[in-house]
């Protein structure tokens, strides 16, 4: 495949599918929160198994106002102290709790997906969350505790193989320190080499406020071309102080 990125991402996700017996699989890199109860958009995120309409209906269900996450599932997974968290619905919740909720009700029934896997790790040196979510069709079987070895084992391979392609703007550049959220964010995602019309998508905004972001960029840091801006960032990268999580510690031990 060459270095065709997209070639990569569809071999990935597909791969993911069929490991797990997953219709839905998720990768996301986002934001560490500012509080212990906000879930922040994600700066990627990659999503296969859905179509439009029901990736529409996750969408609008998942995301509360203020970028709060409503997923209670997930709120109690990053709530875990670790660095490495990869867990089972059922290691969290109940069945009880999960099939009387709003989210299992409104989203998951409605989409067709239950069972679900997710892992997380933190990555304080980028102050990232990396994070990987499998789901199978409503009315499969839940997944059991070997399998989410088997997710865990994954994710921190994915890991290695990201570690070195992992470029962040960091805080040597008082002006870069200075920007504003969702400019580092607009920042960060070109250094990745996203283009506009991407980052619109990946961020939810219209492709007017992401040139408004880029043009500010522009002003603030100094520069006059895109060039300019990456080598600007870039001479300010860390991505090989990016630490990998143990795999063994903080291992997930069912009550």
């Amino acid at each position: 495949m060459g270095n065709d990125a997209e070639r990569w991402t569809d071999c990935l996700m597909a791969g993911l599918r069929d490991l797990f017996d997953a219709r839905f699989v998720a990768i996301a890199l986002a934001p560490l929160p500012r509080r212990p109860d906000e879930w922040v958009r994600a700066e990627i995120a990659l999503q296969r198994g859905l179509n439009q309409q029901e990736a529409e209906i996750w969408r609008r269900g998942y995301w509360a106002e203020g970028n709060a996450f409503k997923s209670e599932f997930l709120r109690r997974s990053v709530a875990i102290a670790s660095h490495f968290v990869t867990v089972r619905r059922q290691d969290v919740m109940t069945d009880d709790e999960w099939y009387s909720s709003e989210v299992a009700r409104e989203i998951h029934q409605a989409i067709g997906i239950d069972a679900q896997m997710e892992s997380h790790f933190v990555a304080m040196s980028i102050r990232r969350i990396f994070g990987m979510a499998v789901h199978r069709e409503w009315g499969k079987p839940q997944y059991t505790v070997s399998e989410r070895r088997d997710f865990r084992r994954v994710h921190l391979e994915l890991a290695r193989a990201w570690r070195q392609r992992i470029v962040t703007p960091v805080g040597e550049d008082p002006l870069i320190e200075g920007l504003p959220e969702r400019l580092r964010q607009v920042l960060w995602l070109l250094c990745a080499g996203r283009s506009e019309k991407e980052i619109a998508s990946e961020l939810d905004l219209s492709p007017r406020t992401v040139h408004n972001h880029v043009t500010r960029l522009y002003d603030t840091l100094e520069v006059h071309s895109r060039g300019e801006l990456l080598a600007r960032a870039l001479t300010r990268t860390r991505s090989s102080a990016v630490e990998l999580p143990d795999a063994k510690s903080n291992e997930f031990t069912s009550p």
